[in-house]
């Protein structure tokens, strides 16, 4: 057996270490992961963290419960694949929805585990999760060369979504947020146009860009239920509205003006909305959507170095939460480098 050790929240603001045991040896469709960055997910798994996830105040809500097993982004090396894997060998980088652990064990059938490209550092390819979480949204508008673009936070999330929106052929493609530095780091990023709010009115500042128009397709990334509001009063005639990040709560709406009216579509874009396998209308299945990603990093057409605000030791990453929680606004893309975490025990 291999002896390995895990972040688990237990309760509100607790995060702690434990230990547990895997097996050298996997099941036929299963591969052995020694992991080698993890990525903290800044928006749910920090409500998690923190108790403000909505599931904690909807009754009957399943989703999330104490004890938490955090993290769902990483990257990894192979230790060893099951008799019926293909595909992968010991020895190979991967990108796959691990978990903020020193080793773990994965059914390929359930979980995308894909091959990292040569040349695309591991550290980054650990954002390919995130990645595809906007990857997926972006695909639900079916935007069309020249549709208007507004991206609402500039968190990784909104990042991804603006690249992919330009990628996708939305002209112009605006990311709004509050922070300059997020929005500093966009423009490295290869988003030409930006918007400040954090001195003006979203829904002014957003019409007055668009000569009052509004925006065909408006991208809601900050999980921030108020703003939910604001990014259907962006929404122009027949505009659709993408809500991406996942609200933290509930609002109060207008839906004969904001909806009714105008026509507009409100698109849910819940992470679990990508198929799990092909079908006749959609061939994007989360799987392929992580091959994608990484291919686009490959040949960089997709920008992430600049999006990793912080390398930390994965020894230090129960109390990065507390600083994380205490002030958002600093940390962007937070890696845990699991490198020195050795190769476990066997026993």
């Amino acid at each position: 057996m291999i002896k390995a050790r895990r972040i688990v929240f237990t309760g509100i603001r607790q995060a702690d270490w434990q230990e547990f045991e895997l097996p050298e040896q996997p099941g036929p469709h299963e591969v052995v992961i020694k992991t080698l960055w993890s990525v903290v997910s800044i928006g749910t798994e920090t409500a998690i963290y923190a108790g403000t996830h909505i599931g904690f105040r909807t009754p009957g809500s399943r989703y999330p419960k104490y004890p938490y097993l955090a993290g769902y982004a990483a990257t990894g090396t192979v230790l060893a694949v099951g008799s019926d894997v293909h595909g992968l060998t010991p020895g190979q980088v991967v990108a796959f929805p691990g978990k903020h652990a020193s080793h773990g064990v994965w059914d390929v059938r359930e979980n995308p585990v894909v091959a990292v490209p040569e040349g695309v550092p591991p550290e980054q390819a650990a954002l390919t999760r995130l990645a595809t979480i906007s990857l997926n949204g972006m695909r639900l508008p079916r935007i069309s060369l020249g549709d208007s673009v507004a991206v609402v936070g500039a968190g990784l999330i909104g990042q991804f979504a603006a690249q992919f929106g330009q990628l996708l052929g939305g002209w112009p493609v605006i990311l709004i947020d509050r922070l300059p530095n997020r929005l500093g780091i966009a423009r490295t990023c290869g988003i030409s146009v930006v918007l400040d709010v954090s001195n003006q009115d979203i829904v002014t500042a957003g019409r007055d860009a668009t000569g009052g128009r509004g925006f065909d397709v408006v991208v809601e990334a900050t999980g921030a239920a108020p703003v939910v509001v604001q990014a259907l009063e962006l929404a122009a005639r027949y505009g659709r509205v993408v809500l991406l990040g996942s609200p933290r709560g509930r609002v109060e709406i207008d839906p004969y003006s904001t909806i009714h009216s105008p026509g507009v579509t409100v698109i849910g874009a819940h992470a679990t909305t990508a198929p799990n396998v092909e079908t006749i209308a959609s061939r994007w299945t989360t799987r392929a959507n992580f091959e994608l990603a990484l291919n686009l990093l490959a040949h960089r057409k997709l920008v992430v170095e600049p999006l990793i605000s912080h390398r930390l030791p994965a020894a230090v990453a129960v109390d990065a939460y507390e600083a994380i929680v205490g002030h958002p606004e600093e940390y962007l893309g937070v890696l845990f480098d699991w490198r020195d975490e050795g190769v476990g025990e066997k026993r």
